[in-house]
């Protein structure tokens, strides 16, 4: 279902649209396990139902429009919400279940909750010494000091992975654009804006480099932020080498906004003037510069919060595939 109305008012000086829809699919697409006899380790199949319900709003105008200068702005702005309805007893592939949950947009990340890091033993052997009253062998596998303590969120007594909870939602409250272009006589500038708010992701590096991965460097977020004997108030826990630890495992410390603004596009041109045109022989002839990716304003610590949404089960997570490239170019444009 979808309404929608476009409106315009004082001869085009202000128009736009309004679109609010819904949509439910029966038997969406999702990774479905394959028996591994047969070469794949899963296949997409339509076994889930799931809702989509939004509102699109464009707002545009002249709020100066004369014989010599000019000014034209575009604003659009859209809200979606995502819902799994129902995963219709289906068995999605294991490794992608946390991304399918019932009542929950399609993405989401379950990972462990800290409650603080360890400062001393005493705590471990007192949690231990619990955990073996309640008939387990320790009340977090591998944890010392300097660790992250995970919460014990179904309270059993131990830490398993049954106490992940979601802690990440890449779905954005909201995410537009902004388009602008002032002319003065032969001269115009135009930009674009793009921006997205509300969402959250897990910076996978910050697992990587905890964990003492060979190779991997330390990035400017975890470095000098982890816990040592001197640094006790430290965000993350201990950089060791290897996994014996939970202090690499997916949990609320790596979890960062995804809000950004960024300057999209920015153009500057010059079209020349009708005599010279003419001499030419030409219809048109104008001269431009434009920059690309040129800043972006967000809190996210890696490089680029806009390369999260790579595909439904990786949409909650970003580990910084490759940088944002700035580009610059200079141009003439004829038409004949």
């Amino acid at each position: 279902m979808n309404f929608g109305l476009d409106f315009s008012f004082f001869g085009d000086r202000l128009y736009g649209s309004l679109d609010a829809y819904y949509r439910y699919t029966d038997g969406a697409l999702a990774p479905a396990p394959h028996i591994l006899e047969s070469g794949m380790s899963n296949y997409y199949d339509n076994i889930i139902d799931m809702s989509n319900r939004g509102v699109e709003v464009s707002l545009g105008g002249y709020p100066v429009r004369g014989k010599d200068f000019a000014w034209n702005t575009d604003l659009n702005i859209s809200v979606n919400r995502n819902r799994i309805e129902s995963l219709n007893n289906a068995q999605i592939n294991s490794y992608m279940q946390d991304a399918f949950i019932v009542g929950k947009p399609a993405g989401t990340v379950k990972g462990y909750i800290v409650d603080h890091i360890i400062q001393n033993m005493d705590e471990v052997n007192e949690l231990n010494a619990k955990a073996v009253e309640k008939g387990f062998a320790e009340y977090q596998s591998g944890i010392g000091v300097g660790d992250f303590l995970m919460k014990d969120t179904d309270g059993n007594g131990t830490i398993t992975s049954d106490d992940r909870q979601v802690i990440a939602t890449p779905e954005p409250k909201f995410f537009g654009g902004w388009t602008n272009t002032f002319t003065y006589k032969n001269l115009s500038l135009s930009f674009l804006m793009q921006f997205s708010c509300g969402g959250e992701a897990v910076y996978s590096n910050l697992g990587e480099e905890i964990s003492g991965v060979l190779g991997q460097s330390v990035g400017r977020e975890l470095y000098g932020n982890t816990w040592t004997p001197e640094r006790t108030d430290a965000k993350y826990a201990r950089l060791v080498a290897g996994t014996m630890s939970y202090n690499y495992m997916a949990n609320d410390r790596f979890v960062f906004d995804t809000s950004y603004l960024r300057m999209k596009n920015i153009t500057l041109s010059y079209s020349l003037p009708k005599a010279w045109i003419n001499k030419l022989y030409l219809s048109n002839a104008s001269l431009f510069v434009t920059a690309t990716n040129l800043f972006t304003i967000t809190q996210w610590p890696g490089l680029d919060p806009e390369t999260v949404a790579t595909g439904i089960t990786s949409m909650g997570t970003n580990n910084d595939p490759y940088p944002l490239s700035r580009f610059f170019s200079l141009g003439v444009k004829l038409q004949f």
